[in-house]
């Protein structure tokens, strides 16, 4: 009698960090979001949920469509200053330049991209309101075909991060697109540690799928060839200060 030869299985390979690849990760479970499975890499300190467990793209679009960020809201419009603020003062300082020219209060001669700015495009409208050139991008309300030739001094991303699937490839893809000694504008929440994040209510958001700590933007600046002009949870402030970024580094 013939005996039957098992079918191997594929090996499924072992969980690599979404940022900086390491191996070197622990799992967590958040206590108002069990069924979701998220771990914390010990290289880089960022935190992202297992592949598997993500929302669809359908459900995201429609978590997005629900935010109440309109322009008319008070609290909202006060958030985005957070970024606003800061970022005027330094394009308007006198220490500031773009490949070492002076910039003036004249902030019409600057091209800005609004990258995820999501269906109500509110802070392209306070940035064009202090005389900025500011376009307009978004995978599900602003979508664009971008080329090579497409550069901005300064790209803002608001409450966007915390979306990237594959952060990498998409800070990576944000910083091609970027001018030299461009700008990098910012705003996510940081992560506060494993012993913090289990009720962290960031995290319940289940469109909110990975999660930055001071020391992974630390990392992100080392690695990216990036200088920190301003951070304060939740905002940073990149300035690239390489003309190219390192090879490995760009989008394919």
């Amino acid at each position: 009698m013939t005996v039957p030869i098992p079918q191997q299985q594929p090996i499924k390979p072992k969980q690599q960090c979404s940022l900086c690849d390491s191996l070197d990760l622990n799992a967590l479970k958040h206590q108002n979001v069990p069924q979701k499975s998220y771990f914390h890499c010990q290289n880089c300190d960022l935190i992202f949920m297992e592949e598997k467990d993500q929302v669809s793209l359908e459900a995201e679009k429609a978590r997005y469509q629900d935010h109440q960020n309109f322009e008319d809201n008070e609290g909202y419009v006060q958030f985005l200053q957070k970024l606003v603020k800061p970022l005027t003062g330094i394009l308007r300082s006198s220490d500031f330049s773009f490949n070492s020219n002076r910039l003036t209060k004249n902030l019409s001669e600057l091209k800005a991209l609004d990258y995820g700015c999501g269906p109500h495009p509110v802070l392209g409208k306070l940035f064009s309101g202090l005389g900025l050139n500011v376009e307009n991008f978004d995978p599900y309300f602003f979508p664009r075909e971008f080329l090579e030739t497409d550069k901005w001094e300064l790209i803002l991303s608001t409450e966007v991060w915390e979306h990237f699937r594959q952060p990498k490839k998409e800070i990576a893809k944000q910083l091609q697109f970027l001018k030299t000694s461009g700008i990098l504008g910012i705003m996510t929440q940081f992560h506060q540690g494993a012993n913090h994040f289990s009720d962290w209510w960031y995290v319940r958001d289940l469109t909110h799928v990975v999660f930055y700590s001071q020391k992974t933007i630390q990392w992100i600046a080392t690695q990216f060839q990036l200088k920190i002009l301003y951070e304060s949870n939740p905002v940073v402030i990149f300035q690239t200060k390489a003309a190219v970024l390192a090879q490995s580094w760009r989008v394919q």
